[in-house]
């Protein structure tokens, strides 16, 4: 993740902000980086919307919870680690 955000910084899109009283860091967008944000937004928006075309509500409705629940990795099913 660090590598991440190190690329994301210096291409000028976020900054780091320390923390009062902690070793963490928050990570903040930039004006640069509010533009590229809000494109990728629209541009998963769309792919999402292809991805669902021709699908009936109702399923789509069951793949997004499905997919939430797949992607729920704070606590394993059973509560135990695989």
């Amino acid at each position: 993740m660090n590598a991440i955000v190190r690329g994301l910084e210096t291409a000028g899109l976020v900054t780091r902000l320390a923390r009062p009283g902690g070793c963490r860091r928050e990570v903040a967008l930039t004006a640069r980086g509010r533009p590229v944000l809000e494109r990728r937004d629209e541009i998963v928006e769309a792919i999402e919307a292809r991805l669902v075309e021709g699908l009936e509500p109702a399923e789509v409705e069951a793949l997004q919870a499905a997919l939430e629940r797949a992607g729920n990795l704070e606590e394993p099913p059973g509560g135990g680690v695989g």
